[in-house]
């Protein structure tokens, strides 16, 4: 059975974006080697939301929606992501935004670590042996 298209190209409720990140989306933490830090750890944050790619006009949307953000097209899966990597698009905009539009269910846990984390990372702790880079 093929899937309805989406029609919806603008958002006009943000509890429906933080009801549609509860479904589709998720909050990770990233670590990895660089050579920019004295630890040779690199600690990053990222929000991403995928589908399929028949909801690209809606998809597109969350960048002016949210102010911050890109688009992904993946052609061979026929897949799209909406990511965010910045922390300064995570302590301006995503943040602020799920914590006055919460996510509910298992992923508002993985959410209060990202805003952990985040905090770590403004305050340079993430620079150090103990705070992970």
């Amino acid at each position: 059975m093929a899937r309805p298209l989406v029609e919806l190209t603008k958002i006009q409720d943000p509890n429906w974006f933080a009801g549609f990140e509860s479904g589709d989306g998720g909050f990770m933490v990233t670590i990895g080697k660089t050579q920019s830090t004295l630890t040779g750890i690199q600690v990053g944050l990222i929000f991403n939301v995928g589908q399929n790619s028949r909801d690209t006009l809606l998809f597109k949307s969350f960048i002016n929606y949210l102010g911050c953000g890109a688009f992904y097209s993946y052609p061979k899966e026929s897949m799209i992501e909406f990511r965010v990597t910045k922390i300064s698009d995570f302590n301006q905009y995503i943040i602020p935004f799920f914590q006055k539009y919460p996510i509910h269910g298992i992923k508002a846990a993985d959410f209060k670590d990202i805003c952990i984390v985040a905090l770590l990372i403004q305050n340079n702790s993430n620079l150090t042996e103990e705070g992970g880079g």
